[in-house]
């Protein structure tokens, strides 16, 4: 379920971005490999609603639904799962996905019937085999916990992980998505673009990121040459754009550099784009992705202040933060940051600070959402005691889309943080610098990008300031167990 573009970017919706999710199409085709029928509905894009969903349970004779859900989704989740079971009291239903991974107390409901903790690609098929046993609520299959009879959750309560994602079937998104419907952000190149991941978990300690808690800390990859086949399966479809959401793809800088050769060897034709991490980068790495395709590298910088790092535990100092900019773009590949406004300790001074740097600095596209700490991250009992949760109409669904509190800092208002994180886009993108390298940027994109790119801006830094409730409603998705992936 969800509220779809409008109701979750709100003035940025024009500007925003949606992919389908891997995590679901990896499920289904364990599923499919194991001769289940299996269908995927993605109510962000499809024109669907509870009734349209009941009907079609019905229509195809389902014995199980499954809800991926995130913290944006979860009442709405809880809505239609309450539904269900009402209408077919003997389909089993499930939840998996980040929030029930960090939040699974708050699924102890008795029209659920099962909870996944971690992924959910091959213990899914454990609980299939179990019930066509005759032992529908199983309590030793690890990562999955069962309410039976209104008992409170019972279960092995581990986060279950896939050990080798090679072992897991290779899918094509095109089985369970009408790609048709999804759109990709207003800056990324190329005519038919695709989404794919290559590693699960990330050994980072950074403290208001999810990912870890979700998939773990130990990095499980796919191998270079499966990855670079599952590239060259959507070539034949006439993708040409690939958007790797690995969270840190350069972490292994030889495994990195292997791909690069493994592209350049097949003479694949491609442009990609990749998130990573200054402190994993250098002249010969940026070399190879720059001749295999990399067009753009997505940055995580989140703040220019040395406190704020520290807090955050990134890892590196801000200056080394910029040399990575600069370094990223002396091999001619584009870059980009996400920021947080409103972190842990910092006041108004702070955020301007981090502002005027990110203006200066080797940046092409920035992006500042207002931070909201996360249940299951380090940096939420620190939340506790540096800031409190308030409950006001007016800041409903500005970021979060569900959520009735918002977290404000002692050290600054929300009313503040909330004018700073506009200020912040403002500053960046209407600067003289960079509307002179506007054509550009722009001159790459195909027409389409470049109108979504126009009638976003316009309705951003021009209508919405008529909207009373129309401030942007900033996700920091990346750090909560993304859709994307």
């Amino acid at each position: 379920p969800s509220e779809g573009p409008d109701g979750e970017y709100g003035a940025l919706a024009k500007a925003a971005t949606e992919l389908p999710q891997l995590g679901i199409a990896s499920i289904a085709a364990s599923l499919h490999a194991n001769n289940h029928h299996v269908k995927v509905l993605d109510f962000f894009l499809e024109n669907s609603n509870l009734q349209d969903l009941l009907e079609r349970i019905e229509r195809g004779q389902y014995e199980m639904v499954g809800f991926s859900v995130y913290i944006t989704t979860e009442r709405k989740s809880f809505d239609y799962a309450k539904a269900i079971k009402e209408r077919f009291p003997n389909v089993k239903i499930c939840v998996g996905g980040p929030q029930v991974t960090l939040a699974a107390d708050n699924f102890d409901k008795e029209y659920i019937d099962y909870v996944f903790l971690g992924e959910a690609d091959l213990n899914i098929l454990d609980l299939i085999e179990s019930i066509q046993n005759g032992v529908e609520y199983p309590e030793d299959i690890k990562g999955l916990l069962c309410n039976y009879n209104g008992k409170s959750l019972q279960g092995i309560r581990e986060t279950y992980l896939v050990d080798d994602i090679n072992a897991l079937p290779m899918f094509d998104l095109e089985q369970y998505y009408n790609l048709s419907n999804y759109y990709p952000p207003i800056h990324v190149q190329g005519t038919k673009i695709i989404n794919i991941i290559s590693v699960r978990g990330c050994p980072y300690p950074c403290t208001f990121c999810a990912v870890a808690a979700i998939n773990g800390t130990s990095l499980r990859r796919v191998s270079n040459s499966r990855f670079v086949d599952n590239i060259e399966l959507y070539i034949k479809k006439g993708y040409d754009s690939f958007m790797i959401y690995d969270d840190t793809f350069t972490l292994d800088k030889k495994r990195a550099v292997e791909f690069c050769k493994e592209v350049i060897k097949r003479k694949l034709k491609i442009k990609w784009n990749c998130w990573s991490r200054v402190d994993r980068l250098d002249d010969n790495v940026l070399s190879y992705m720059k001749e295999a395709g990399c067009y753009l590298i997505t940055f995580g910088c989140e703040s220019f202040n040395e406190k704020t790092l520290k807090l955050l535990k990134k890892g590196y100092p801000v200056e080394q933060n910029l040399k990575g900019l600069e370094l990223t773009k002396k091999h001619g590949i584009l870059t980009s940051s996400s920021f947080m406004i409103g972190l842990p300790g910092e006041t108004a001074e702070d955020i301007r600070h981090t502002i005027d740097v990110a203006c200066k600095a080797a940046l092409d596209f920035a992006v500042f959402p207002i931070f909201e700490p996360y249940k299951g991250t380090p940096v939420y009992d620190e939340c506790k005691t540096q800031g409190h949760w308030i409950k006001d109409n007016k800041y409903k669904n500005r970021l979060l889309v569900e959520q009735e509190e918002v977290w404000e800092p002692h050290s600054i208002k929300r009313d503040e943080i909330e004018k700073l994180s506009r200020l912040a886009f403002q500053k960046f993108y209407l600067r003289a610098a960079y509307l002179l390298k506007l054509k550009g940027v722009m001159l790459p994109l195909p027409t389409e990008r470049k109108k979504r790119m126009i009638t976003a801006a316009f309705d951003y830094f021009v209508l919405s300031k008529f909207t009373a409730s129309s401030f942007m409603k900033n996700k920091t998705r990346a750090h909560v167990g993304n859709r994307y992936k």
